[in-house]
């Protein structure tokens, strides 16, 4: 027989016997929907773990000065910046604060100063040694009307120009909320802290290392590291741990449902082992009747976990967190093939039933 036809009389039998149709249409959800809510929800928090560690914030570790041996300079700073594995590294000095020249000390923002503002943001902006780069939540603050404005300094009395709104890159979100101000001579400015970003998650141990050499392998009482790296490997070993804990219970499931499968396919071919066993004296041959049994069931299979999938996904979404789209789809493919694979016991025994003894049979 041809798989048309083969198909086409799979379709017609899923149709005529109800009873193993919703039985084993009934295991199939039951074993996706497990599947989902359970090893699904796993993957989901480890995609967004993944999704952490891979962020800048993840990527990113802080060197503060303790001692007063000025090791955090800007040209410690340039050369950590011009590292291989280093993304951007800043300088931070002095904080102070200012408040809007119109507002009259109702509200103050700290001002912190920097040694570049081109390792900060991306975007071009002007220079002048009296502007100030005002972050996203430092001009929500300033209430101006524009992104730029004056603004004085309590202690001096100095008035500044917000030169507009830059956005810190990834990995240096801390800024966020302060104005910035480049130094005006960055190799004669006190620098007491640097943010270090590094290109990839694997770098950042190396990166470390690499920008404490460059400062003199200082102890930890003269320079404090501040660092995801330790998280990080945790992170590392739990996920393994979580992935192995993952693949036992989807095994154990689809074993079950495999279980489950194989003996609703043995119930329905003895039930209708006298219409099979017309088939067979009809000349089906033993490999046609195999693949019957065997597509009747993947196709049950397919359009049962289309919807326990589709039915899955909009509780996941609403009430836990949806697993990746790679998921949902290798679930599908490995509940379809364990359902054929279920259906082959029962198959092969109607198979190899002699069609004779079966018509027979009372």
């Amino acid at each position: 027989m041809k798989l048309k036809t083969i198909c086409k009389v799979a379709a017609q039998e899923i149709r005529a016997e109800k009873v193993s149709t919703f039985l084993l249409a009934l295991i199939v959800c039951a074993t996706i929907a497990s599947a989902i809510l359970t090893v699904g929800q796993n993957a989901a928090q480890k995609a967004r773990v993944d999704e952490l560690l891979a962020s800048a914030s993840g990527r990113t570790f802080t060197l503060q000065e303790t001692g007063e041996e000025n090791r955090i300079n800007a040209s410690v700073c340039q050369a950590i910046h011009r590292l291989e594995t280093v993304e951007t590294a800043v300088c931070l000095g002095d904080i102070t604060d200012v408040y809007p020249t119109s507002l009259q000390h109702i509200v103050n923002v700290p001002v912190q100063v920097i040694d570049q503002i081109e390792h900060v943001t991306t975007q071009p902006v002007k220079k002048a040694d009296n502007y100030l780069y005002a972050t996203p939540n430092a001009l929500d603050k300033l209430s101006f009307k524009t992104s730029s404005g004056e603004v004085t300094d309590p202690h001096t009395n100095l008035t500044y120009q917000v030169a507009g709104q830059i956005v810190p890159t990834p990995g240096l979100e801390s800024l966020n909320g302060s104005l910035l101000q480049v130094a005006a001579n960055p190799t004669q400015t006190r620098f007491f802290k640097m943010i270090v970003t590094a290109k990839t998650l694997d770098s950042l141990e190396n990166t470390r290392r690499a920008a404490l050499s460059l400062l003199g392998n200082p102890n930890a009482n003269q320079v404090k590291v501040v660092s995801h790296t330790g998280i990080s490997q945790n992170l590392k070993i739990i996920q393994a741990d979580v992935l192995n804990y993952q693949k036992t219970m989807l095994a154990q499931i689809l074993a079950i449902g495999i279980f489950l499968v194989t003996l609703v396919v043995f119930g329905d071919v003895i039930s209708r082992r006298k219409t099979i066993g017309r088939r067979r004296a009809l000349g089906i041959s033993r490999a046609d009747l195999i693949t019957l049994v065997a597509v009747r069931t993947m196709l049950i299979a397919t359009i049962t976990g289309v919807a326990a999938t589709l039915l899955s996904t909009v509780i996941t979404y609403y009430y836990f967190a949806p697993p990746p789209a790679s998921f949902l789809l290798s679930t599908n493919l490995l509940v379809i093939a364990a359902a054929g694979l279920g259906s082959f016991p029962g198959a092969i025994w109607a198979a190899w039933s002699d069609p004779v003894s079966v018509l027979r049979t009372p």
